[in-house]
């Protein structure tokens, strides 16, 4: 009798073992979903976050589609840092008031906020060829003695 080569061997082995076909399992366990999130409510990209969980992009797609209330779950794990950093601005409201003020101009822009006036008299199409810049107090650095008085039309440099 002739002696089977390793080759043979394997090609054997493998038709001896009956595979049940089962569809494709997912790569999404429970630990990979936890690293998800853990990305998520650190505002993370999708890239970012299946980077540190160690799977594909699409993999988390094609997981995503199938469980369409995680992608609220993200939306809601995203707004964390931004809460953080919210509490974080008002609970210094009134230690700092140069963060009490910074908060008024975001919040309150029709108050607070510095205003831009740009006025133009030319016609549409022409160089703009000097601005006048008025500097609030509250920015004015302490060094500067300059009062609004003081400020006048700067000419503008031109380059042809």
């Amino acid at each position: 009798m002739e002696e089977k080569t390793s080759q043979q061997k394997a090609t054997d082995a493998r038709k001896s073992v009956s595979y049940e076909y089962v569809g494709r399992h997912t790569v999404m366990t429970n630990e990979i979903v936890l690293k998800l999130e853990q990305s998520f409510a650190l505002d993370a990209t999708v890239e970012e976050a299946c980077s540190y969980a160690k799977i594909s992009r699409s993999a988390f797609y094609v997981w995503l589609e199938k469980n369409p209330e995680f992608k609220d779950r993200i939306d809601d794990l995203r707004q964390n840092p931004i809460l953080a950093a919210r509490k974080t601005v008002v609970d210094n409201l009134g230690s700092n008031p140069k963060i009490a003020f910074k908060y008024l101009e975001r919040k309150k822009k029709d108050e607070f906020a510095l205003k831009q006036e740009i006025e133009h008299s030319g016609n549409v199409g022409e160089r703009v060829t000097e601005i006048t810049m008025l500097v609030p107090k509250e920015y004015k650095d302490e060094q500067d003695t300059t009062t609004r008085a003081d400020l006048k039309a700067v000419p503008s440099v031109q380059s042809d």
